[in-house]
């Protein structure tokens, strides 16, 4: 799914499964604070984050959190920053157990700046395109924050900002 569809599809219910996936880090942020905001309470004790570099010599630890239950929260989050599982590791059994999706109390998010067609291809996981948006969608965004914060922009204004900064959020 693109970006801009994000919040429309929460609307339906979190997925236990996310890729967060391309070179917009803003748009990752926005995405991460998304589902956050719709599923996460107690942020300090209901959220786990790894480095995929902290995977390298195992899964048990990211099993452990996955198994661990929320407290005060019907959700518990873990987070992995750029995980490229091998061939090799997606045969763990471990891996699989935590890829399947089937925890219904914990919603596992993985944010990768490259393509990992591995994870992609995975049916269990939700993708959610993170890519440089399109000049389109930035002239809206830009439009909308101004609505939002209560400040007037000419389109010609939009446009220059778009231009100065090349789109990038």
């Amino acid at each position: 799914m693109l970006f801009s569809e994000l919040k429309q599809s929460l609307q339906n219910g979190i997925m236990p499964i996310y890729l967060l996936q391309g070179e917009d880090s803003f748009l990752q942020r926005t995405a991460l604070a998304m589902l956050k905001k719709h599923s996460l309470l107690e942020p300090d004790i209901n959220l786990t984050t790894f480095s995929g570099k902290d995977l390298k010599d195992g899964f048990s630890s990211l099993v452990s959190a996955v198994r661990s239950f929320p407290f005060i929260s019907e959700k518990r989050f873990v987070v992995i920053n750029e995980f490229y599982p091998t061939q090799k590791d997606l045969k763990s059994k471990d891996l699989i157990s935590v890829l399947s999706g089937e925890n219904d109390t914990t919603v596992v998010i993985i944010i990768n700046e490259k393509a990992s067609p591995s994870l992609s291809k995975m049916q269990s996981i939700t993708v959610v395109d993170c890519s440089k948006p399109s000049e389109a969608f930035v002239l809206n965004y830009i439009k909308s924050l101004a609505q939002k914060s209560g400040v007037t922009i000419t389109q010609d204004g939009i446009e220059t900002l778009v231009n100065y900064t090349a789109g990038d959020l």
